[in-house]
């Protein structure tokens, strides 16, 4: 941060100078026009032809142990809304399944090219120009696309259809494309003052609003797309209690965008303090079978299940692999089955999956 104090003129107007660098960094000149206004107790002055400043990030391949790490790395560095990635190999020589991975982890993000390839070293730039966009429509856009993705992935289970449930899982790895595009739009434009305005959005707290949305959005979709993975490995028909389960949830799933307050509603909620947000908790479904069953409930330790609480069954490995993780009763029905791509370390979506800025 610069002080500067504030110098009259002759004519009474007043002026202040700026530094060099800033001037320098910014590419500007003597003669360029600058735009001055008052935005919340401050005074702002942005150039009139700013040209956004590009970002780029570099990862060290040799330091990740697989597709996964190299996924998380190439996801979160677009998700940060870095333009150019650069990979490079810290021993000057890329192994051919390093050039593999690099592109299987390019199928999960939109608008994202290879720039340079080379023998120690890939650059991937991104061609997609945030301006171009409306985030409100955008947002619009995939809540109506993971709605369809539950009602489908429901329709299957109800069914028995097989196919109808593929596609609804193959229409939810897309909607992931979309999510994550998403969330780079609202890191650019919570970063950037211009691109807010180029976008239409008023302040920050819009971004906030809608980035909470979008994760929220996601969540559906990602779990919906497990729902159709699952029902398309199923050799015999569920159990009908489980389908009723199943069936008033995703209704209430459904019903949570359209029931959701409006914009200027959630900004007033989110800057209230917690306890007098009028917060409601959603009472649980009822389980037909009244099971008091396990006396843990994944994710919150010495808490009994309640009759609204559903236990997946199978068993689950743990993070590494290994079979050290959770376990439940006999599976409901077919194998468990694993994450796209041959990964079989867990045949269910894991909760975290949204956490740690958005990555699924």
């Amino acid at each position: 941060m610069q002080v500067r104090k504030i110098q009259a003129t002759a004519s009474g107007t007043f002026m202040i100078t700026v530094p060099k660098e800033w001037v320098e960094r910014l590419q500007l000149k003597k003669g360029d026009l600058v735009s001055t206004e008052i935005d919340e107790g401050s005074l702002v002055i942005t150039p009139t032809s700013a040209r956004r400043v590009g970002h780029s990030r570099t990862i060290d391949i040799d330091q990740l142990k697989d597709q996964r790490f190299l996924d998380l790395s190439i996801t979160a560095s677009y998700i940060q809304g870095n333009d150019v990635t650069r990979i490079f190999s810290s021993t000057n020589k890329m192994q051919p399944n390093h050039k593999q991975m690099i592109r299987n982890a390019l199928e999960g993000i939109m608008g994202v090219e290879v720039s340079e390839d080379y023998a120690d070293h890939v650059e991937l730039i991104n061609l997609i120009d945030p301006a171009k966009f409306s985030l409100l429509d955008t947002v619009k856009r995939f809540s109506a696309t993971s709605a369809a993705v539950v009602r489908d992935a429901v329709t299957a289970l109800e069914s028995g259809d097989a196919s109808l449930a593929r596609d609804a899982h193959s229409r939810g790895s897309e909607s992931i494309k979309l999510y994550r595009l998403m969330m780079r739009l609202a890191f650019q434009a919570a970063k950037s003052r211009k691109l807010r305005e180029e976008m239409k959005l008023s302040d920050v707290s819009e971004v906030i609003v809608m980035t909470i949305a979008t994760r929220e959005l996601g969540r559906i979709a990602y779990y919906a797309m497990w729902i159709g993975q699952h029902v398309a490995a199923l050799t015999q028909k569920p159990d009908r209690n489980l389908v009723s389960v199943v069936q008033r949830m995703s209704k209430v799933e459904l019903r949570l965008p359209e029931d959701a307050p409006g914009e200027a509603v959630l900004r007033e909620r989110l800057q209230a303090p917690r306890g007098v947000r009028g917060e409601e908790r959603v009472p649980p479904i009822a389980d037909p079978q009244g099971h008091q069953g396990d006396s843990r409930v994944r994710g919150r330790a010495g808490r009994r299940r309640g009759p609204g609480d559903i236990r997946v069954a199978g068993e689950f490995g743990g993070p590494d692999g290994s079979k050290e993780g959770r376990r439940a009763g006999p599976a409901v029905g077919g194998p468990a089955v694993g994450r796209p791509g041959g990964d079989k370390r867990s045949p269910e979506p894991r909760r975290g999956g949204l956490a740690a800025g958005g990555v699924f």
